[in-house]
């Protein structure tokens, strides 16, 4: 018999909380919460008054990382698959077997087939932004020359994303690509009026119609380039300098003008 009024008061409280609270007999059998990542935020102590109390931590959850993980899995899938197929040939099913999923998973992660291509078509066109608006030639002329040989390169070392932007029948739409190509193209029109400003190319001459026969010049070797057998077949690399050096020997001669757009010959 317990004597003691102060064990006594400790059991009645155990017996009440054991009532109140349905606790697994076996506590490795309890199913716990999914972990989570704690990331602790630096406090600012010299802004924090005397008495103010600590940041609650923030959580990020392991679950919204693995979805990310995910997302980027399946955009390389399509990646991947649409190099190999064309995007026409690319479903969502497609993807979803390619990645062991099932195919309603995918909806999880992108409402739709073009979605996925939307995502993709906005980082090719960063790439390319990136490249095409990097640092440039002192000399306005070798500056413009410069623009297209980056983007002979692009199609070469970024060849899915050239193709899916600029080769594709299905997917490459000059409109869709929205503000950020017109930006480029805006800036490339720029490098041509620093070449009539810096006397280079005569007054009179057109600058967007000397940007478009250069991007026409170059398109058709950096098409080449990636179609099958062509390694071998011929110097693509020196076609497009060419190229390059006819159209700009063209504008030099005063031979640009007008608007293309407009012209029926050239």
């Amino acid at each position: 018999m317990v004597r003691d009024a102060g064990v006594l008061a400790a059991l009645r409280s155990s017996v009440l909380i054991q009532q109140e609270v349905d606790l697994p007999r076996d506590l490795s059998r309890a199913r716990v919460s999914e972990p989570v990542d704690v990331a602790i935020q630096p406090i600012d102590v010299q802004s924090q008054p005397a008495d103010a109390s600590p940041p609650s931590p923030v959580r990020v959850p392991r679950r919204s990382r693995n979805h990310e993980r995910t997302r980027e899995a399946i955009l390389a899938s399509a990646l991947h698959l649409y190099s190999r197929a064309g995007y026409a040939a690319v479903s969502m099913r497609v993807v979803a077997h390619d990645l062991g999923f099932s195919a309603p998973s995918l909806y999880n992660y992108f409402l739709s087939k073009e979605e996925i291509f939307d995502t993709l078509r906005d980082r090719g066109l960063s790439r390319f932004e990136a490249l095409a608006l990097s640092p440039g030639a002192e000399d306005p002329l070798e500056d413009l020359k410069l623009f297209f040989q980056r983007y002979y390169s692009f199609s070469l070392t970024e060849r899915t994303y050239f193709t899916l932007l600029w080769v594709d029948p299905i997917t490459a739409d000059i409109t869709a690509t929205g503000s950020r190509f017109t930006k480029v193209l805006n800036e490339t029109v720029k490098k041509v009026a620093r070449c009539i400003e810096t006397g280079v190319f005569p007054q009179g001459t057109n600058p967007a119609s000397v940007m478009y026969l250069l991007w026409t010049a170059v398109h058709g070797p950096a098409v080449l380039a990636n179609m099958k057998g062509s390694d071998g077949f011929m110097d693509l690399e020196s076609l497009s300098e060419l190229a390059i050096d006819i159209v700009i020997g063209a504008a030099r001669r005063g031979g640009v003008s007008t608007d293309m757009r407009q012209r029926k010959t050239f």
